[in-house]
């Protein structure tokens, strides 16, 4: 049996260990699979180094099943579990993606029939008469959820709803980013995550892999170089600063140094703690702590995120210097500095063809328009020539460099 004191955190360091250290032979999975930061992991062994950080022991094979038992925990959990042997991860739509996603959801009520003594003939019905996919469609078109989505939250199972099969990531191709961060945000909203969804389809590859967590009781995630003492005590002195840090901004980037090329990062952003869960190579450059930072701030508050502020807080902990926590303002223009210029290039093309865009449509809509006319319309402006306005940004740019 498997001891429900097993969370989320205890399963996501089980999967840290598991990339440091492998999975032996004999407990690699035949057919079932958890799939997490585009890896796949046995189930069943993940939950045996998951008892570890709960319990203090690895859970013995014999102690407990695999399949519904094993599966059925981690799903619980928000976790996604295939089958390795017949699930497929379409690339693209198809019939054959669309009947898989009716045979999964059709399933999914079965089991909560079977299960949870649920039995929701309405739902069954609008399936079997619309199909699986219009029916998802519908629903997600809607504010509120169902009363069927409700009873599966008050029976604990929301991962029986349709909307935990939409964010199947076999089923992607079938659905839209909206329609996807519908499905995410109602689960949500009733206190189930489902874990390493991405969302937003501008990330970088770099950040595919990167799970935002939100720090709770100093829980970082577990990095096998910890496992040396003098590691982990600067380690945790690095963590107690983070939290207990009194020189407050509102946005900050928390750099720790484990060893040459292996840096953690996280985040202080408003009154939210996170971090990330993998190493980065370096705190510069390509595949570095700040970059990765640029990608958090811009796909939280948008692409022009670093124009709404005037500097940002670094604070770097490395452990060879006699004063460790080194914390430092830096204007925009210095942050940007650090990172690669193609992080941000396509950011800055965007606003150019955006406004280039909107200096022609003022000329088309006046092609006679003089500077400094003066147009009445609820009280005063005073116009430009939409020509003389790209002579200036073509000179000075977008940003102000009184404001950086």
């Amino acid at each position: 049996m498997i001891p429900t004191n097993i969370s989320v955190e205890h399963i996501l360091k089980a999967v840290e260990k598991i990339d440091s250290f492998g999975v032996p032979d004999h407990r690699i999975s035949t057919k079932y699979v958890l799939i997490f930061n585009g890896k796949q992991y046995p189930p069943k062994y993940v939950l045996s180094i998951g008892n570890t950080f709960a319990n203090g022991c690895e859970l013995e094979p014999y102690e407990f099943s695999g399949g519904i038992e094993a599966n059925g925990f981690l799903r619980r959990l928000g976790f996604v579990v295939i089958d390795g042997s017949s699930d497929t991860i379409y690339s693209e739509s198809s019939e054959e993606a669309i009947k898989s996603f009716h045979k999964t959801v059709v399933n999914a009520y079965l089991t909560a029939k079977k299960e949870c003594n649920y039995t929701a003939s309405v739902f069954i019905q609008l399936i079997a008469e619309r199909g699986a996919l219009k029916v998802a469609k519908e629903f997600l078109a809607g504010n509120n959820p169902t009363t069927g989505f409700e009873k599966l939250w008050e029976k604990g199972r929301l991962d029986l709803t349709i909307e935990a099969s939409v964010l199947l990531p076999q089923f992607k191709v079938l659905f839209t980013i909206e329609e996807r961060s519908a499905s995410f945000n109602r689960l949500k909203n009733y206190g189930y995550v489902v874990q390493d969804v991405l969302l937003n389809e501008s990330l970088s590859n770099e950040l595919i892999s990167q799970r935002f967590n939100k720090s709770e009781h100093n829980g970082f995630s577990y990095f096998s170089e910890l496992d040396d003492g003098e590691v982990l005590k600067t380690f945790n002195d690095f963590k107690k600063q983070f939290h207990d840090y009194n020189k407050r901004s509102p946005h900050e980037i928390w750099e720790f140094k484990i060893s040459k090329k292996k840096y953690i990062l996280a985040i202080r952003d408003e009154d939210e703690e996170k971090h990330f869960s993998i190493t980065f190579l370096q705190m510069q450059g390509e595949r570095s702590t700040r970059s990765a930072a640029y990608e958090y701030f811009t796909t939280k508050y948008g692409e022009h995120f670093f124009k709404t502020i005037n500097r940002i807080t670094i604070c770097s902990y490395n452990p060879d210097r006699k004063v460790p926590l080194v914390s430092r303002y830096y204007s925009i223009a210095d942050f940007l500095s650090f990172i690669p210029k193609s992080f941000y290039d396509a950011h800055q093309t965007k606003d150019i063809n955006d406004i280039q865009l909107d200096i022609e449509g003022e000329m088309w809509e006046n092609e006679m328009r003089k500077e400094g006319a003066v147009s009445n319309y609820y009280g005063k402006r005073y116009e430009r020539d939409p020509k003389n306005r790209a002579r200036a940004i073509m000179i000075n740019g977008l940003s102000c460099k009184d404001c950086l």
